[in-house]
């Protein structure tokens, strides 16, 4: 399985603008195409990703769910809340059986597989193309 650990401020979005970019999705549907990979929800964005009354129209994560599905991207999971993303990341991979990942932020994170965006830029062509070599070796 090859998994894209997914931030969501400073990568579908910039540090500037908060709403989400239609560009930046269409990068994002771009590379899980091209790869296969599955994501996995690592921003802050996850904190009542599950609770269906979070999750009620017009609210952030109902919004993002809905853009995400537009443009063909599901989140096929999320990692835990109860440690630091860095640790929670590392679980997750300890416990899933994962060939490639790369991790998509725009903060530090301590991982090899990191592309880290410019937060006041969001994603970018060259990111894509640094995060599908990790997934595609």
């Amino acid at each position: 399985m090859k998994v894209i650990f997914l931030d969501i401020d400073g990568v579908l979005n910039t540090n500037s603008d908060r709403e989400i970019s239609n560009d930046k999705l269409k990068l994002l549907s771009e590379l899980v195409s091209k790869t296969g990979a599955d994501v996995v929800l690592s921003s802050s964005w996850r904190y009542g990703w599950n609770q269906p009354e979070k999750n009620q129209p017009g609210t952030r994560i109902y919004n993002l769910k809905q853009l995400l599905k537009d443009n063909g991207i599901v989140i096929k999971d999320t990692i835990g809340l109860d440690l630091t993303k860095s640790i929670q990341i590392k679980n997750y991979l300890s416990t899933n059986v994962i060939n490639n990942y790369v991790v998509l932020d725009d903060e530090p994170i301590d991982s090899t597989n990191l592309v880290q965006t410019n937060g006041d830029v969001g994603l970018t062509q060259s990111d894509c193309q640094k995060a599908a070599q990790f997934l595609l070796n």
